[in-house]
């Protein structure tokens, strides 16, 4: 990319005229929805060019909360996508879009015996549905960041994917796998950039996940800075949007007074294109 200084008028022409643009969108969805409306009222989508960050403790749902984003982008408003899950093969991610969309465990799907007719036929019918979904999945072990940009840049060109998610930055190789010591938070730190580097180069969002070492509702119910997480010091400087999972925290009460369901927290902590604040997701345990 080649910058050039320019005056604050052509500064301000360029925003009246994105801002023209963002009001013929609903609802000032101007980027890619994630089908969560809290949070695409904050971000107004996931827009391109930009790196998100989708932090949580290990087992708190953030490869299920990411397979729910892209099944809505691609099923919802049909934005073809792109996951790569360096951690997770193809089957299991598949296994967990299946359960999500049935409302059967995984445990059950395997166990043909324990269904019941109507069960088997809710499976198949979703597993033909599923054919049709431009989801598109990559389960390459330590994969490098190069890698991505190659893989990325043929699927934007071939397949016009609108959205990627890398589903673990721990599991992504850097120069320092090589066998040199080299501090693994720098390497962190270099990945996260080359991967704002890629969003912004092929102008497509990406989201990206990260572990955190403690549970966010174990302290201030919750509610944290983005300072006192030291793991996403690094992290946080590189990319625009830092979302923490907090997850679950309560279970809510529907209108009737009945429990609707275990409710998860989405922390936009970060949020350079918009608004920061918390979302609520509803949050299936099994």
């Amino acid at each position: 990319f080649v910058n050039e200084t320019v005056p604050f008028s052509k500064a301000l022409g360029d925003t009246a005229s994105r801002l023209e643009a963002d009001w013929n969108f609903e609802g000032g969805i101007s980027g890619v929805p994630s089908g969560f409306v809290e949070l695409d009222r904050m971000t107004g989508g996931f827009q391109p060019g930009t790196l998100t960050i989708l932090a949580g403790r290990a087992s708190e749902g953030k490869t299920s909360c990411v397979m729910a984003m892209a099944f809505n982008m691609a099923v919802d408003f049909h934005r073809p996508v792109a996951l790569f899950s360096p951690g997770l093969s193809m089957v299991d991610l598949t296994r967990r879009l299946l359960s999500q969309m049935t409302g059967l465990s995984v445990s059950e799907m395997r166990n043909r015996d324990s269904l019941t007719e109507e069960q088997r036929t809710r499976l198949y019918r979703c597993i033909q549905k599923m054919y049709s979904i431009p989801i598109f999945i990559d389960d390459t072990e330590n994969i490098s960041c190069f890698q991505i940009s190659c893989r990325c840049r043929r699927l934007v060109l071939e397949h016009s994917v609108g959205m990627v998610f890398v589903d673990g930055l721990q599991r992504i190789s850097s120069p320092g796998d090589n066998g040199t010591t080299c501090n693994r938070e720098m390497e962190t730190a270099e990945i996260v950039r080359n991967l704002r580097f890629i969003s912004k180069e092929l102008n497509v969002p990406i989201l990206a996940t990260a572990n955190l070492n403690r549970r966010l509702e174990d302290t201030r119910n919750g509610k944290l800075a983005l300072s006192e997480l030291p793991e996403l010091d690094d992290i946080g400087l590189e990319a625009d949007t830092v979302i923490a999972i907090c997850n679950p925290w309560k279970s809510e009460k529907g209108k009737n007074g009945k429990s609707a369901g275990n409710v998860a927290v989405l922390d936009v902590m970060k949020n350079n294109p918009g608004d920061t604040g918390t979302a609520k997701i509803r949050f299936e345990g099994r």
